[in-house]
């Protein structure tokens, strides 16, 4: 005869849903602190001030910024980049300009031409 259990009753079960919605919660709260940070940054508002708010370190703002920084220096790099391709300039003076491989101009330069 056999022994039916409803799993939703077990300890172990129980346990592993609280463990997901803990973690669930954790990550949601994660992902909007970060998108506050990015916003107030943007805002320009006060490293420190941003920090308080939203009870974050330093480091962690700072480290939002810099993760900004580089994407919009890469952004206006790769505009810069398809500036020069369109006056047609050379990919190898680009390169040069640039300090950026060859292969990677040319990846530029055949996504624009599709």
């Amino acid at each position: 005869m056999p022994i039916l259990i409803d799993i939703k009753e077990s300890a172990f079960y129980k346990r592993g849903t609280e463990e997901g919605l803990e973690k669930g919660l954790e990550k949601g709260l994660e992902k909007k602190a970060r998108i506050a940070c990015i916003n107030m940054l943007k805002k320009g508002m006060p490293i420190k001030d941003i920090a308080e708010i939203l009870e974050v370190s330093i480091d962690y703002v700072i480290q939002i910024q810099n993760e900004l920084y580089e994407k919009e220096a890469t952004e206006t790099k790769r505009a810069d980049i398809i500036s020069m391709l369109e006056k047609d300039i050379s990919i190898e003076d680009i390169a040069v300009s640039q300090t950026i491989s060859i292969e990677e101009i040319v990846a530029i330069k055949n996504e624009i031409d599709q």
